[in-house]
């Protein structure tokens, strides 16, 4: 059977992308929910607030995903609009979010895309009894390209994991340079 030139295409993309999740302990794996979110949890042992001040940088925040190349926010209100360049196999991948605060963390919303039809991401933040937080960040994207669902899916929970685990590192360091001052 030939794969068509956008399903090898999209299939080489995401490959890409899987090998970004960094090594050592993982972040937990929430699976797919009904809605066709992917998810991810890690709790850190720094306080929400200093956790909402951080994820406030939307550059920083974007750029936390390992397929991110650039991204560059201008405020639209209470939130931001953030274009971003992402890898691709052939060219990079571009699209536009909303990134807006909410009650419990950051919400983002695809707002225009020639790559991507859908691409929102919810950051909810929970205080837990020790005083530090529990990260879980959920994503549904959908390509404008023929891609297996069930690929998207696993390279998705891969680079949220990714994420979380670059934000925990990056947050600890940013600490460590603050108490050193």
């Amino acid at each position: 059977m030939a794969l068509r030139p956008h399903t090898l295409v999209g299939a080489l993309f995401l490959s890409c992308l899987s090998g970004a999740a960094l090594a050592g302990d993982e972040p937990r794996d929430l699976g797919v929910d009904g809605e066709g979110y992917v998810g991810a949890q890690l709790e850190v042992a720094h306080p929400v607030a200093l956790v909402k001040a951080y994820l406030g940088d939307a550059d920083k925040a974007m750029r936390l995903a390992p397929e991110v190349l650039d991204a560059d926010s201008v405020p639209h209100g209470k939130c931001a609009k953030v274009s971003v360049k992402a890898k691709g196999l052939l060219r990079p991948m571009h699209y536009v979010v909303l990134r807006c605060p909410t009650s419990v963390g950051y919400t983002e919303q695809l707002l225009e895309s020639g790559d991507f039809t859908a691409h929102n991401v919810e950051w909810t933040l929970t205080e837990t009894a020790s005083g530090g937080t529990l990260v879980t960040v959920k994503a549904r994207t959908r390509l404008s390209f023929p891609v297996p669902q069930s690929t998207l899916t696993k390279v998705a929970g891969q680079s949220l994991k990714a994420t979380l685990k670059g934000m925990d590192k990056d947050l600890d360091q940013q600490v460590a340079d603050s108490s050193e001052d």
